[in-house]
């Protein structure tokens, strides 16, 4: 298709065209002419044949006249395929060119050496020996004051909340909740903190502890039970919750919240109403009857 392009070209196949879509056209018209004259003539003579009187005359044979049949000629279909020339304007792609970074070394200033000090050798003081008289009035000697006083050390104060997160009087599990809270000044380390639920047995058997919540992550909590060797009617056995290293430090006017639950395997029930650290309490409040250790001392609360 490039004589599409081409002017010169396009205007000759463009003319030729029209020539000869001309010549069909009048071929046609002229055909078609000749056939409506045909076809008038015989009109014509049918209609003189039927004016004409009846004569008695010998019956000949009718003269056929052979009507021609004309074939149009078909008109040439000239079917145009027109194919674009696409030309590819080739594209310039940017190149990112780096931009070089500034490398920075680190030179360590060289600290200056510290020289210790020459020690200075002691001065030895001779004792003077002063005589004196038996008769004499000895002299008032003066005590001498301390230069500074002592300050006081700031003990640790902290502070267990308990509430039940289970009130029934007989339970397949028992749901104790508590609240530390460091009072102190000082900030105090969880894994060095115990905290002791008292509670009835009733049946020997396996139990199991778990954590629920703790505002330091429930996965540095653990439990252990422990029975008491000086059995009570409230309390044969307790459980101590304990807080890995991982738990952190508790700081001076932080509080934690710990949630925890504990069951017999068979989850056979309990009766917590005969258990000396129950509390039917939905709300914290300060509870003497479970108790906080830190380090190993018993820092609130009263055993059974």
């Amino acid at each position: 298709m490039r004589w599409f392009y081409d002017v010169k070209k396009r205007k000759t196949i463009i003319g030729v065209f029209i020539f000869v879509l001309f010549v069909c056209t009048t071929s046609l018209y002229v055909k078609l002419n000749i056939i409506s004259n045909a076809k008038e003539s015989s009109t014509s003579d049918a209609t003189q044949t039927a004016s004409v009187p009846e004569l008695t005359m010998t019956p000949q044979a009718p003269e056929v006249t052979e009507t021609p049949t004309v074939t149009p000629l078909a008109t040439p279909t000239i079917i145009l395929t027109l194919t674009p020339t696409i030309t590819a304007t080739p594209t310039t792609i940017p190149t990112n060119t780096p931009t070089p970074v500034a490398t920075l070394t680190y030179k360590p200033t060289p600290t200056p050496s510290i020289k210790r000090p020459t020690p200075t050798p002691s001065l030895k003081l001779t004792p003077k020996i002063t005589l004196i008289n038996k008769t004499s009035t000895p002299r008032k000697t003066s005590t001498p004051k301390p230069l500074s006083t002592p300050s006081k050390v700031v003990s640790n104060k902290i502070v267990l909340r308990y509430k039940n997160g289970n009130t029934s009087a007989n339970s397949d599990s028992i749901y104790p909740m508590f609240k530390i809270v460091n009072s102190g000044k000082q900030s105090i380390k969880l894994s060095n903190v115990k905290i002791r639920y008292y509670y009835t047995k009733e049946e020997n058997k396996t139990e199991t502890f778990w954590c629920d919540s703790f505002s330091k992550g429930a996965t540095n909590v653990y439990g252990n039970f422990v029975s008491l060797s000086n059995k009570k009617s409230t309390a044969d056995r307790y459980l101590e919750i304990g807080f890995s290293e991982a738990a952190g430090e508790l700081k001076a006017g932080e509080s934690a919240e710990v949630s925890v639950g504990f069951a017999k395997n068979d989850w056979s029930e309990y009766n917590q109403k005969n258990d000396y650290s129950y509390s039917a309490s939905t709300t914290y409040f300060e509870w003497n009857k479970v108790t906080l250790y830190v380090s190993g001392k018993l820092a609130f609360g009263r055993e059974p």
